[in-house]
């Protein structure tokens, strides 16, 4: 298949927005100008305490069953979300230039808003217009600070699929009775949603439905059309049968990101999958509800969003509590590891193991539930990070001084930015400049000003990567003769990711899609002292969470790869 400049210009452009706006910065303007407010974006908030090291330079098996036998799947590029790679090196590509490019000064306009609610039938969403914009957004991610003051042991981390944590009696209260009209697709945000009746039995057999329900029937990766789907097995529709009249109501919880959401959203691919499901209802003959995450946010999966919604907006308000403990979810993003059994390939991700443990209830991959396989071990403390639990607040200097000063963080998102300033720096005095609450560069700016006017210190407290913004805020330090010192924190990529999925959990604030940890990443030049600071100091992450916790944050980034198997 051929494409002309014009349409991968397009796709390019239309990928950008959709991340902008997945993390609130404004989406309207140049691809330079987007692609530098995504790189400025970010947010640093999560369940930790830090530890500072100051210095002044910078350092830079199965058994076989009797039933008929798994299909292999397409594994490592199934994944709905997962943005190519080429695309990727595009934009990083177009981030290097636009950091040496100054900002146009020019217009924007406002989006027009898009209805919630919907029906199968299919509306042609609006072109995004590309506008020039005359203010850069620094927009951090809305977030809240998580319970700290206790460490945890990480250790005994091995778990099996069929979780066996989760026996215990544990229910969720319904929201009150529902007002949506049945056998209808609705939307709601990024979810998309079908009921044929209302949640109202006490028990969930939950299920993804790519190569877990359904695969495709041309063999390729991802469905060509509505069509394109097979039973995963033969004994699927039976055993979904079997749990129905067993008393557990049917509900498939999938991703599929490359629908998008809003003024994104692919109707073709919507289409695709609404229909899809539809004739799935149609060959089961039994009543199912389907939930659909349509972007890369927090209603994805391994957050629990879409299950969280179901009991809130789609039950009959009875005052039966659905009993977790007796539910199930099964699906094949458990994160086994290339060669899990003979000739298998890696999950693509642990994102479906992950929603049933976020939930709280038993997990089984498709091959245990229908061909009634063993459950398949997975290791957890190989997919978890590792975060040292003790060690000194503060070594080798003090956090804060008595001059005058400006403090510029540099960091992933996720790596304990804001929270170390909170702990550190607001009881001290200082002004903490965040564009998560002000929104704005210039609002950030104007604060920053009318602080150092007032002889008051302040931290800079965004992800600061590159030298050409760290050089505005010390050209302004300097010129109300503040002397600069510099906090880099060595918090990891893969760690970072692990505390982004974390607090989504936990928190409920808006994911921060990868792309933005690789470009953030990729791009990172480290600070250095000929860049006009007094001293550079790195904060090292400790792991400070409390035991109610634990289970939640042993839970791994759904992308986190398993070794394989001996």
């Amino acid at each position: 298949m051929t494409h002309t400049r014009e349409e991968l210009e397009k796709k390019l452009y239309k990928e950008i927005v959709a991340i902008a706006k997945s993390l609130e910065v404004k989406a309207s303007g140049k691809k330079d100008e987007i692609i530098d407010r995504i790189l400025s974006s970010g947010s640093e908030e999560s369940s930790e305490k830090t530890t500072t090291t100051t210095t002044t330079t910078t350092n830079t098996t199965s058994t076989p069953s009797t039933k008929k036998p798994a299909p292999k799947r397409k594994l490592e590029t199934k994944e709905e979300s997962e943005e190519e790679e080429s695309e990727e090196e595009v934009v990083e590509e177009k981030v290097k230039k636009a950091a040496a490019k100054p900002k146009p000064a020019a217009s924007k306009k406002k989006a027009a808003a898009k209805k919630a609610t919907t029906t199968r039938s299919t509306k042609k969403h609006k072109k995004e217009a590309e506008e020039e914009e005359d203010v850069e957004m620094d927009k951090e991610d809305e977030e809240e600070d998580g319970d700290e003051d206790m460490s945890i042991d990480p250790n005994n981390n091995n778990v099996k699929s069929k979780s066996p944590d989760v026996k215990q009696t544990v229910s969720a209260k319904k929201g009150p009775k529902s007002s949506i009209e049945l056998k209808k697709w609705h939307t709601k945000g990024s979810i998309v949603y079908y009921l044929d009746e209302y949640i109202s039995k006490p028990k969930i057999a939950g299920f993804d439905l790519d190569y877990t329900i359904v695969k495709t029937k041309s063999g390729n990766v991802h469905s060509i059309n509505a069509n394109d789907w097979l039973w995963w097995n033969t004994v699927v529709p039976e055993r979904l049968v079997e749990k129905y009249k067993e008393g557990y109501h049917i509900v498939i919880f999938s991703n599929q990101g490359g629908i998008k959401s809003g003024s994104q959203r692919d109707n073709v691919k919507y289409n695709a999958i609404t229909k899809k499901i539809l004739a799935i209802a149609d060959e089961l003959k039994i009543p199912i509800g389907c939930f659909i995450a349509t972007d890369d946010d927090i209603n994805k999966k391994p957050s629990k969003s879409m299950w969280d919604f179901m009991l809130e907006e789609c039950t009959d308000g009875s005052d039966i509590p659905i009993q977790i403990s007796e539910s199930f979810y099964v699906g094949d993003a458990a994160g086994r590891p290339e060669g899990w059994k003979p000739g298998a390939k890696a999950d693509f991700s642990n994102s479906d193991s992950g929603f049933a443990k976020t939930v709280g209830m038993e997990f089984q991959t498709p091959e245990q539930f229908f061909l009634d396989e063993p459950p398949f071990e997975v290791n957890l403390s190989e997919l978890i990070p590792a975060a040292p639990r003790t060690g000194a607040v503060v070594e080798g200097g003090s956090i804060t001084c008595k001059e005058f000063e400006m403090v510029i963080f540099v960091g992933f998102p996720a790596s304990g930015k804001s929270t170390f300033a909170r702990k550190h720096y607001e009881p001290a005095g200082y002004v903490i400049v965040n564009g998560d609450t002000l929104k704005s560069k210039p609002a950030q700016i104007k604060l920053a000003k009318q602080s150092l006017a007032e002889k008051k210190s302040v931290v800079i407290d965004n992800t600061n990567g590159l030298s050409s913004t760290r050089a505005e805020w010390i050209a302004l330090a300097k010129q109300y003769g503040a002397s600069i010192r510099c906090f880099r924190f060595r918090t990891s990529y893969d760690l970072a990711m692990h505390l982004n999925y974390y607090r989504e959990r936990t928190l409920n604030v808006k994911h921060i899609s990868e792309m933005v940890y690789r470009i953030f990443n990729k791009n990172l030049v480290e600070p250095t002292l000929s860049e006009g600071f007094k001293e550079i100091n790195f904060v090292n992450f400790i792991l400070d969470i409390k035991p109610e916790q634990e289970s939640q944050y042993f839970i791994a980034n759904p992308k986190a790869k398993s070794k394989k198997t001996k």
